[in-house]
């Protein structure tokens, strides 16, 4: 399987790297917006994004590695008129408008797409979708954190002014509690409080402040802390990658329901793009799939049968039965 890389930030870079460790793999190129010559890659050659389209009828799957805040929403369905693609959309509130223009996009051009393949959206996801099927009477609560949202971070980092930026999820403890004890949904403002280090260009703080407290699907509605620091503060004290997330299920079933079942995920991931790369890496082997298939139009990890998202032998697969 033949893959490109568009865009070479944290997750770029880690899908490259395991890409290159993958034996049913090649990285055809690697596509950025920033001077090829001055991108040090693991070496996959490094192209200009300009000239993504002279490769349509080489890569089987484009990897999209941009940011959900801003570039996905605007390249990849412009991308997928020409590839099949996979790609880490986060944007929760958003995954279904979204799904929705990629499928016309790719079914107009006979392409694959996947669409919010990572741990969350993705991975989580489909934990979410098999508890709310399996577990009787239940309630699902996610949370994320204590770690960097590479999402909110990347927002932050796009408003002018900003120099550097971090956002750390964090559980809030009250809920933590009240999850593991009843059988209730809390809402995401419930869950969770951001906490935001930015470095700035000075005089521009309050400005700053004011657009990331009203950023729609980010921040607005939540507990929100910004703290500005210095440029040596942030490159001492803000450079984990590490996250976590956390579902808690109780159930009831019986004829009073009063026999009770619960049950709990607790992932903890030392590097976000590199747990993130891995399962974009897996989507691609899907989309090459399904594209042989003649399965064209957008997909979420709910429509791919399981056993595709493997790389071993079928044999090996039943094993994990």
């Amino acid at each position: 399987m033949r893959i490109g890389i568009a865009g070479y930030g944290k997750l770029g870079r880690s899908l490259e790297l395991l890409a290159e460790r993958s034996e049913d793999v090649e990285v055809l190129g690697i596509f950025t917006r920033r001077d090829p010559r001055e991108v040090d890659t693991y070496g996959a050659p490094t192209l200009p994004f300009s000239s993504i389209g002279e490769y349509k009828d080489e890569i089987d799957v484009l990897c999209l590695c941009h940011g959900s805040s801003f570039d996905l929403p605007t390249l990849a369905p412009i991308l997928a008129e020409s590839f099949n693609t996979v790609d880490s959309f986060d944007n929760h509130k958003d995954i279904a408008g979204y799904k929705a223009q990629m499928d016309a996009v790719a079914i107009q051009n006979s392409h694959t797409s996947l669409i919010s393949i990572g741990w969350d959206p993705g991975f989580l996801s489909l934990m979410r979708l098999y508890i709310s099927a399996f577990v009787p009477g239940g309630s699902v609560n996610t949370f994320w954190g204590r770690g960097v949202s590479q999402g909110h971070s990347e927002a932050i980092r796009r408003l002018d002014g900003v120099k550097k930026a971090v956002q750390y999820t964090v559980p809030r403890e009250d809920a933590l509690t009240l999850a593991s004890l009843v059988c209730h949904n809390l809402s995401d403002t419930d869950r969770h409080r951001r906490v935001c280090y930015v470095v700035a260009e000075k005089g521009k703080e309050d400005l700053i402040s004011s657009k990331i407290l009203s950023m729609q699907n980010y921040f607005l509605g939540y507990e929100t802390e910004i703290h500005f620091i210095s440029d040596e503060e942030f490159d001492k004290y803000h450079h984990s990658l590490s996250h976590r997330g956390r579902i808690y299920s109780l159930g009831s079933s019986g004829r009073y329901r009063e026999i009770k079942h619960s049950l709990y995920l607790d992932l903890e991931i030392g590097s976000n793009p590199d747990f993130t790369a891995s399962i974009m890496l897996s989507g691609a082997r899907c989309v090459y799939k399904m594209q042989t298939e003649k399965r064209y139009g957008a997909y979420s990890i709910f429509d791919v049968p399981p056993s595709y998202f493997a790389s071993d032998k079928s044999e090996n697969v039943m094993k994990c039965l």
